[in-house]
């Protein structure tokens, strides 16, 4: 799955949500077409994508629009 490119300061963030606990930053980038590489046993998990404000977020600002189980 790609997205545009941006360029305008926002970013693509990744969270890790573990079943009971909040989400967990793992990467952000400026690519539509990244990967990202999970460390750690993420099996029951959920990985979601959001589209924040900027890169430093410890806490998603909107809901996810891409959500899936790692």
């Amino acid at each position: 799955m790609a997205f545009e490119d941006l360029g305008d300061g926002r970013v693509y963030q990744a969270w890790v949500i573990r079943p009971g606990s909040q989400p967990l930053a793992t990467g952000a980038s400026t690519s539509g077409n990244g990967t990202l590489t999970l460390d750690g046993d993420v099996r029951g998990a959920r990985v979601a994508v959001t589209l924040e404000p900027g890169p430093g977020a410890t806490a998603p600002s909107v809901r996810p629009f891409v959500i899936g189980d790692a």
